[in-house]
């Protein structure tokens, strides 16, 4: 899909029940009046991402004394189960896990990490299949 301006994206967003919200350099640089050269957006409030978010958020409070292998193995079990229940109930495609564990690896590198992994995962379940 492609989005001429922010306030496009904005309106697809809020249709489909989410609210988008700007983020990370780009708002420093507007405050300062410097120049953006690209914009970085989270997007909350999407049904399938809200839940994959939470299922992440639930695990990851579960940490404990795990090691680090321990904990990723736990959360990317917990949003898979929450990706295949929300879809299979929403007559959505249901991702696999080597789908849920790339998403993943895609979101390490955002300091929104979980909400980005939500995003990845819920765009995948949405992916027709030939």
């Amino acid at each position: 899909m492609n989005f001429k301006s922010s306030k496009c994206l904005a309106e697809h967003v809020a249709s489909l029940g989410g609210r988008l919200y700007l983020v990370g350099g780009a708002v420093r640089d507007k405050l300062r009046g410097a120049q953006v050269f690209d914009d970085d957006y989270v997007i909350i409030g999407l049904a399938p991402e809200r839940t994959l978010y939470d299922a992440f958020q639930a695990e990851a409070e579960k940490r404990g004394d795990r090691t680090v292998e321990e904990w990723l193995i736990a959360e990317r079990q917990a949003v898979w189960s929450a990706a295949r229940d929300y879809a299979q109930a929403h007559n959505l495609r249901v991702p696999t896990i080597a789908e849920v564990q790339t998403a993943e690896s895609y979101a390490r590198c955002y300091a929104y990490y979980g909400s980005k992994w939500a995003l990845y995962v819920a765009e995948c379940m949405r992916k027709v299949e030939p």
